[in-house]
């Protein structure tokens, strides 16, 4: 892990910002079953080294639904971090639990970005027969729409 973080400091200017001045995103990714938001530190790192961090589907990891607040998700929005939902996660393939948790964080407004973690058929098939409440899918839309207007200025 220390590794990673001077790696950070070795990387380039012209590697941490693209042609339109932006800062490079650093997509990371837990483990599943962390029970806490780990490494803070190596994320704050890589943010001063010019990263725009983006935390993969926490709707999945052991912290986001531990029972009791979404305090541990709060770490990383508070931080600046975007979250980005798993929409195979919304749709179930991944447990009702984590889709309810999807769904309220979808609700809440936490997400900043909306991906397809398709890897195998299981989640290609939860895409092609999940369903939606409007509620979740008028917030998923709006998500789509926020994807639009970051990605591609």
């Amino acid at each position: 892990q220390n590794q990673i973080c001077t790696k950070f400091k070795k990387i380039g200017v012209q590697d941490r910002f693209g042609q339109s001045g932006k800062p490079a995103d650093l997509l990371v990714e837990y483990g599943l079953q962390t029970t806490r938001v780990e490494r803070l530190d190596m994320l704050f790192e890589a943010a001063l080294q010019g990263f725009q961090i983006i935390v993969a589907h926490p709707e999945r990891y052991a912290f986001a639904f531990d029972g009791r607040d979404m305090h541990q998700v709060e770490k990383l929005t508070n931080k600046g971090y975007a979250l980005q939902l798993n929409l195979p996660s919304l749709l179930g393939s991944n447990g009702t639990k984590v889709r309810r948790i999807a769904e309220e964080m979808l609700l809440t407004g936490r997400y900043t970005f909306v991906g397809s973690d398709t890897h195998s058929r299981h989640y290609t098939a939860a895409l092609r027969e999940g369903t939606l409440s409007p509620k979740v899918a008028d917030a998923l839309k709006q998500l789509i729409t926020n994807n639009k207007e970051i990605l591609w200025k």
